[in-house]
């Protein structure tokens, strides 16, 4: 009876391992599915979109790109591949705050200088998403506080490698 007991108290023994064991793996891709969403969620926080000035319409001064940045901490190395009617212009900015920042649209400047690297906070109420099918934002990337590099194209958000 003494060996029956000892075996049954170790099959328990070895069932109850393998059971935290399976509950532990279980656990653990679970928290790591949720990291995943919450990082996706994050990088859902950054958009770039052509705006229109609400106070300067009839100049072609008066579109621009604005980077809205809803996260916490700041993104860095966005980079900007635009399309303007006088020209494609690249973007690079190393670092954007949590915000809403503009670059005003300078017709060929982009094409003449290469690279914008500045911005400017926009003001509340004075930018509104154009409609303007000459002006569009094909994609952009930037890496996240963790590190992740993220890429928004025609085929939605997806993380890269860095």
């Amino acid at each position: 009876m003494d060996d029956s007991l000892s075996l049954a108290s170790l099959i328990v023994a070895i069932l109850v391992g393998i059971w935290s064991i399976v509950s532990f793996c279980i656990l653990r891709h679970q928290r790591k599915q949720t990291e995943e969403r919450e990082h996706m969620e994050r990088a859902q926080e950054i958009d770039v979109y052509w705006a229109h000035d609400m106070l300067d319409r009839g100049t072609p001064y008066a579109f621009g790109l604005v980077i809205s940045n809803r996260t916490r901490p700041a993104v860095k190395r966005l980079v900007v591949h635009a399309i303007a009617p006088d020209n494609e212009p690249r973007v690079e900015i190393e670092t954007v705050p949590p915000g809403d920042w503009r670059l005003r649209h300078f017709p060929g400047e982009a094409k003449s200088h290469g690279t914008l690297s500045y911005a400017k906070p926009a003001e509340p109420g004075r930018w509104s998403l154009s409609d303007n099918r000459d002006f569009s934002v094909p994609e952009y990337e930037f890496v996240d506080v963790r590190g992740h590099r993220w890429r928004r194209g025609p085929e939605g958000l997806r993380r890269g490698t860095q």
